[in-house]
């Protein structure tokens, strides 16, 4: 299916949905160049009983000169948003893209 976010700001479709280990989607912004499109690979890994799950983020295909404002974009509407929601979360071991 396809999505949109904030406003349209972020548009794309999922292209492969293994819940609950594995989502991939083709991901964009409105502004970049019509029709590119980066690939995100969402994958979660249990860690134990009771102990939450730790969440990895890939997206390759971002415009370079993106970059850190789609890194940004990322830390400050979801990662914060979960952090905000639910008291608690970390980006601890995030890399760059």
């Amino acid at each position: 299916g396809r999505f949109s976010l904030w406003g349209g700001q972020v548009t794309g479709g999922w292209e492969e949905l293994h819940p609950p280990e594995f989502l991939k989607a083709k991901w964009r912004m409105s502004d970049w160049p019509e029709g590119h499109f980066s690939s995100v690979r969402i994958l979660l890994h249990e860690r134990g009983n009771g102990e939450g799950c730790k969440l990895e983020l890939h997206q390759e295909g971002v415009p370079a000169d993106r970059v850190k404002d789609v890194e940004r974009q990322w830390r400050e509407r979801f990662f914060d948003a979960i952090k905000i929601s639910f008291g608690y979360g970390s980006v601890a071991g995030a890399r760059p893209f």
